[in-house]
């Protein structure tokens, strides 16, 4: 087998190749480990077979027909296919009276409005009787002043006091003014871990 040199290259044009040896062939066509790994990335970390069978059926443009191969498995790909564990379900409860811990969270904007023309929804929820009180806002920014709304309406409702309240990191929990108020009524904040709404659950 020849090959004419082309710019320091030596083309093959296995087209005129008189050949019985089809391990020479195979040799030619396959591709090389760090090729493989590049065309992976660079379609996206698809499949390997998903690859081949793209290249070999000639579905996609500028891909050399060869035959990708990797010797073991992709980083990323195992990254990114990697699961959360599940969280078990809560069988004990530790609260034994009601507004001992209120879970909050709020959602929105939603597409469609109410008739009033609110877009937010302010959700509270009592871990002990799993009471749910639901407020609907026009704006994120007037979560403080209905919370503080609700919280003086139960403690004089049902002469009990609120002890602790848990929500996300949201800034319309996690701020100055909804701290300063927390404090002077003796509340305890609780916040969840970042990404893991398991933990406000209730909510």
């Amino acid at each position: 087998m020849t090959a004419d040199r082309s710019k320091d290259l030596y083309v093959l044009d296995m087209a005129k190749a008189e050949t019985v040896n089809k391990v020479e062939t195979c040799l030619v066509s396959k591709a090389t480990e760090q090729d493989t790994r590049s065309r992976h990335r660079r379609m996206v970390h698809i499949h390997i077979r998903k690859m081949n069978h793209l290249v070999h059926n000639h579905l996609v443009e500028g891909v050399p027909i060869k035959h990708f191969k990797l010797p073991d498995v992709c980083v990323s790909c195992k990254k990114g296919k990697q699961k959360r564990k599940s969280h078990k379900t809560k069988t004990i409860f530790s609260i034994d009276k009601p507004l001992e811990l209120l879970h909050m969270d709020l959602f929105g904007p939603i597409n469609v409005k109410s008739i009033g023309g609110e877009s937010y929804c302010f959700v509270v929820s009592d871990e002990f009787s799993i009471f749910l009180w639901v407020m609907f806002l026009k704006h994120k920014s007037y979560t403080y002043e209905n919370f503080v709304l609700l919280i003086n309406r139960l403690e004089t409702l049902y002469k009990l006091r609120v002890r602790r309240v848990r929500s996300d990191n949201g800034t319309e929990f996690k701020n100055h003014q909804m701290e300063e108020f927390c404090d002077s009524k003796g509340i305890q904040q609780q916040f969840s871990a970042p990404y893991e709404p398991q933990m406000n659950g209730v909510a």
